[in-house]
Parts: structure tokens; C-alpha cells; sequence
């Protein structure tokens, strides 16, 4: 029966630490701190500008009674028997303030008072507080008036006050957390509701979106942003789900073909030219395999992080002429012309990632330039000294505006079936250079016209003209015909 309750009582501790630890309880925290803090000070502020307040009119009211006596003294001259009756008679209307009024002489001594003024020594004392008027001249021998009236009834009203105040300021504290708990469940909906759609997501499940509100706040910014970073996800998904689907069909055809090859050999004994031959197809489709799956990984490193990529000043000069003269024998048995011009240029990167680019671009470009057709490369520099330009031009077919947007997807053949059947391909070549042109930080752009031809851009940051001219790599590369 122990071990329940303990049970218990460790799950409630766990409880009351996650809400502790959560926003809403901090929000709630944070705000009944600064009510309390709030009410605490216009509390202290409220008494003791009260008192001040308070002791400032009284002294003014008893100036103005101290000024008023004396003028009415001097005019009229002072006779006990009219104008002390007056003073009798207000003093017994003020006698819950305890107001009084006396006269003094030359040397301060009293000469008359209202009765129930107090004693001569209690008026001095911090209990009354008083007012003096001189009279010049004097009058019946009388030099000062003196009027004063009782603290106590001041510090009455200034403690029914506080006791106001502290009441309001401890019903502000009570409200503060109930008022800040609404406060925070309003503040922190967005979040619980990105929680939940967060908690929802699964890779085949990505439709979900945060509301906006439209109240273009920063919350309506957070719910966009998250949209944002979900639409993309989604797209990577669905890319990659694609890429799995058309690496698994492709995979599948020289598989099944090496396969039948090997059964079709295997089922009855052949001649020793049969089974070369058979071998011979296995080895032609272990080739494309081998081809497809090297397409593949290049994709793999090129979407992967650069930090575990290793990255130099590559001299792209002298990358762009090694290229051309591998490339050109190729050409020349197609007959193609392979024009190029080059000047210096420096990016940082990855050298086989970057040869890779080059060589896919111009293999593509040869495969669909016919006989006695003309491919110019180019490389430059942006007067800026800020992009690296690599032009690969060809006078093939061109693309069909209806296939431009597709080019560069995994797995993607413009064109019509008779002509994919013509020229061999695993529609990966443009992917792989569109993505390592994005993994180095620059783009990859296509403009094509049927019958036109087509021209590849890809545009890389150049580094800094300081760091080329200290690099001591570069050399310069011989540059061909070029119009």
C-alpha cells in the first residue's frame, strides 16, 4: 500500500517541476512580481505624498486664518468682548480639528486664547501645528498672532487612506494571478498550437499549417515563418520520397536484366562464346548500375553539410582546361566544335565536386549537339569581382518551354520517348550540377529555345581578390577561339 501513494506523490513532484519550468507559469510569475512591485509603490507613494499633501493645506488654511485675524486687528482694533467672541465661536465650530487662535506679546508671552486652546508649552510640541502673523504696528499690545490646529485628525484621513490603498494594492496582488494566468493562456496559444502541429507531423503527414491571425504581430510572423519552414520540409519530403521511388525503378531494370542473364545461362549448358556473352551483358549492366549509384552518392555529399566536406581555393582556370582537354577527344570523334575562352578565377570549394559540375554539364551538352554542331565555354569574373561565371553553350535541339521548369529534377527526361531511347541517360546529370552549384553557394540557371539551342549559367562566389593573388596554385591556362 506504501508504494502507490509514493508513486504518487513523485508523479505530482514531477508535475508541479514541468509547470514550474513552463512559459505560462514564468509569464504568470513575471507579471504578479510586477503588480506586486506596482501596487507597493504607488502604496509608499501614496502615503507619503498624502501626508505632504495633507500638511501643506492645513498649514495654508491655518496661514490664511493667521493673516485674516491680523488684518481685522489692525483695521478694527482688538475688543475681547466682539471680535473674541468670533474667534470663541469658531474655534467651537473647529473643535474636532482642535483649532485655536491666541495673541502674544512683544516677548511671546500669551496675552489671550480661545478656550480650549491648549497649554503654552503643549503648542510647540509635534501634536499641533501652527501658523504666526506679525502686526506693524501692534495693536492694543498685541505684536503676533498665532493660529494652529491638532495633527491628529490630519493622521485620521491619511491612515483611512492608506488602509484604502493597502486594501486595493492586496486586491491587485490577489487579481494579478488570475489575470496574468488568462493573460499568459492567450499569450502562449500560438506556441501550444505549434506544439500540436509539430506533434502531428510525420513524413507522411505534412499538410498541417499554424493559423495567422492577421494581426501581423510577431506571433502572426512565428506562425508564418513556421509555415514557411514546413512548406519547405514538405517539399524535401516529397523530393526525397521521389527520389527513392525513381532510384528503386531504376535500380530495378539492370537488376532484373542481370538476373535474367545469369538464369537464362544458368538453365541449360552453352557454348563458351555464350556465356562471354552473357558475362559481357552482366558486366554492361553492372556498369550502368555502377554509374547510377556513383550519380547518387555525388548528390548525397553535394546536399550534405560542407563543414565535413573538404573545401580549398580551387583555381578554376586551370580546372575549366583540364576539363576541355578530357573532353575533347570526345568531341572530336562527334565532330563537334569545342570553342572556349577562359580568364582567371578563384572560388573555394571542393576540386572534384566542381570537375564533376564541369564534366556533366559538357558530357550533357555533347550528347545533344549534333554532328558538326559547336559548344563554347566560358569562364569569368563579374566586374564586381564578386561572382564566378561559367557559360556552357551548345547548338543543340534547345528544350521545350513545357519541360524548362523540370529540368534539373532527379530522374527527369525532356523530350519525346523516341528520342530518350536515342540517347542514353539517367536523367541525373543536371541534378547533381544544380546541386553542387547550391552547396558552394551559387546557382545554376537554364535558358533554352527549341531549335535554339540551350545555355547553362552557373554562378559561383568568387574569393576575395586579396586571397586569389596570394594563392599560389594558379596558373594560367592557354584559351581556344571563342565568339
Amino acid at each position: 500500500m506504501v508504494w502507490p501513494k509514493l508513486t504518487d506523490l513523485w508523479r505530482w513532484q514531477s508535475d508541479i517541476r514541468r509547470t514550474c519550468r513552463s512559459l505560462k507559469f514564468r509569464l504568470v510569475l513575471w507579471n504578479t512580481a510586477v503588480v506586486a512591485c506596482v501596487a507597493l509603490s504607488i502604496l509608499l507613494l501614496v502615503n507619503g505624498g498624502l501626508s505632504i499633501v495633507l500638511e501643506r493645506a492645513l498649514a495654508q488654511v491655518l496661514q490664511e486664518d493667521a493673516r485674516e485675524i491680523g488684518v481685522n486687528l489692525q483695521t478694527e482694533g482688538w475688543n475681547p468682548a466682539t471680535y473674541g467672541e468670533e474667534l470663541h465661536r469658531k474655534a467651537a465650530v473647529h473643535r474636532q480639528e482642535q483649532w485655536f487662535a491666541e495673541l502674544l506679546d512683544e516677548s511671546g508671552r500669551r496675552v489671550w486664547s480661545t478656550r480650549g486652546a491648549p497649554a503654552a508649552d503643549q503648542v510647540g510640541s509635534s501634536a499641533f501645528r501652527t501658523q504666526e502673523q506679525s502686526l506693524s504696528p501692534s495693536s492694543a499690545g498685541v505684536h503676533r498672532v498665532r493660529v494652529g490646529a491638532s495633527y491628529a485628525p490630519l493622521q485620521a484621513q491619511q491612515q483611512t487612506l492608506s488602509r484604502w490603498a493597502l486594501f486595493l494594492a492586496l486586491l491587485a496582488m490577489v487579481a494579478a494571478p488570475a489575470g496574468g494566468y488568462w493573460l499568459a493562456s492567450m499569450a502562449t496559444q500560438p506556441f501550444a498550437q505549434a506544439i500540436d502541429t509539430a506533434r502531428r507531423l510525420r513524413p507522411g503527414h505534412l499538410q498541417d499549417r499554424l493559423p495567422v491571425r492577421g494581426t501581423e504581430d510577431e506571433l502572426d510572423r512565428l506562425s508564418r515563418t513556421v509555415n514557411g519552414l514546413l512548406d519547405r520540409l514538405a517539399v524535401d519530403v516529397r523530393q526525397r520520397q521521389d527520389l527513392l521511388a525513381n532510384s528503386a525503378h531504376e535500380l530495378r531494370s539492370p537488376l532484373a536484366a542481370i538476373r535474367t542473364t545469369a538464369e537464362v545461362a544458368l538453365a541449360t549448358p552453352r557454348a563458351a562464346v555464350d556465356y562471354q556473352q552473357a558475362l559481357q551483358d552482366v558486366v554492361e549492366q553492372s556498369a550502368r548500375l555502377q554509374n547510377l549509384v556513383n550519380q547518387l552518392l555525388l548528390i548525397a555529399e553535394a546536399e550534405a553539410d560542407l563543414k565535413n566536406v573538404h573545401r580549398e581555393i580551387v583555381d578554376v582556370q586551370r580546372l575549366t582546361q583540364t576539363v576541355v582537354e578530357m573532353m575533347q577527344p570526345l568531341a572530336d570523334v562527334r565532330q563537334i566544335d569545342l570553342a572556349s575562352r577562359w580568364e582567371p578565377a578563384h572560388v573555394q570549394g571542393n576540386p572534384a565536386h566542381l570537375q564533376a559540375l564541369l564534366v556533366n554539364l559538357l558530357d550533357n551538352a555533347l550528347k545533344f549537339t549534333p554532328t558538326h554542331g559547336r559548344i563554347a565555354i566560358r569562364l569569368e569574373v563579374d566586374p564586381g569581382c564578386e561572382q564566378v561565371v561559367w557559360e556552357i553553350a551548345d547548338t543543340g535541339p534547345g528544350i521545350a518551354e513545357s519541360d524548362l521548369p523540370r529540368v534539373g529534377q532527379r530522374f527527369f527526361r525532356g523530350g519525346s520517348a523516341e528520342s530518350r531511347r536515342a540517347i542514353p541517360g539517367t536523367g541525373l546529370g543536371l541534378a547533381i550540377c544544380r546541386s553542387i552549384a547550391e552547396s558552394h553557394g551559387g546557382e545554376l540557371k537554364i535558358i533554352s529555345k527549341p531549335g535554339e539551342g540551350t545555355r547553362v549559367l552557373v554562378h559561383l562566389p568568387a574569393v576575395d581578390p586579396q586571397t586569389r593573388a596570394d594563392y599560389s596554385g594558379s596558373s594560367a591556362g592557354s584559351a581556344g577561339t571563342f565568339t
